[in-house]
């Protein structure tokens, strides 16, 4: 059995997203589909990660399990040619046989593009935000300094692997702190995490009116 890493690009304008729905279009079925014409059978194929209905994607990565010993370059050309105009197929790599488009994953990228002008632009229509009044994107960054917060990794049982912390960003952060908490009231901070039982801790750090450090722990478990 061969596990081949494939990478792809696509418009989602007209996907409900990447995984397969029983009553709508996905992309992972176009791909499905594409794998079977060009196989002749329907090899599975898991994707690096869901992605929402509308969501474009430049560099998203699936695996495809096959006995099949096609080339990488034939299956990029066969599939380009079976696939509609957009999803395209990138790349592709041969990859140990275990190796999971999503545990194995470093790091994911998110890009949310707006488009700032007097007019809008035909071009990005559908693929950028458009504002008509002028951003000061200076002032924008001065309140939006990135800061790297590191949070649970993967249980080693659902990968099966170890990976060193320092190089696991698969539940890195890049929160915007542009928050000021009032004085004497209660607030409330909501978190979200992944389906993946474990064990989660999160930290929340800050400064008082004073410049000084604040920090504090919680810990949860997901059965």
């Amino acid at each position: 059995m061969r596990t081949l890493l494939l990478t792809l690009r696509f418009l989602g304008t007209n996907y409900h997203g990447w995984q397969v729905q029983e009553n709508a279009r996905s992309v992972m079925e176009e791909v499905q589909d594409a794998v079977e014409a060009l196989l002749g059978q329907r090899d599975p194929v898991t994707g690096c990660s869901r992605t929402d209905t509308g969501v474009h994607a430049e560099m998203f990565c699936c695996t495809l399990r096959t006995e099949n010993p096609i080339s990488c370059y034939r299956l990029i050309a066969g599939m380009n040619a079976k696939l509609p105009e957009d999803i395209a197929v990138s790349d592709c790599i041969e990859v140990p046989e275990d190796f999971h488009p999503r545990y194995d994953a470093t790091a994911k990228q998110y890009r949310y593009r707006i488009w700032n002008g007097k007019a809008r632009n035909p071009f990005w229509e559908g693929r950028a935000h458009y504002v008509h009044p002028p951003l000061d994107v200076d002032r924008m960054n001065d309140l939006t300094q990135v800061i790297d917060f590191k949070g649970a990794s993967y249980p080693v049982a659902l990968t099966g692997k170890h990976v060193p912390a320092e190089n696991d960003r698969r539940q890195t952060l890049f929160w915007h702190p542009a928050v000021t908490l009032p004085a004497g009231q209660e607030v409330r901070l909501e978190v979200r995490t992944g389906a993946l039982p474990g064990r989660y801790r999160v930290v929340v750090e800050g400064l008082d009116r004073r410049l000084g450090a604040v920090r504090s722990e919680a810990e949860f478990e997901v059965y």
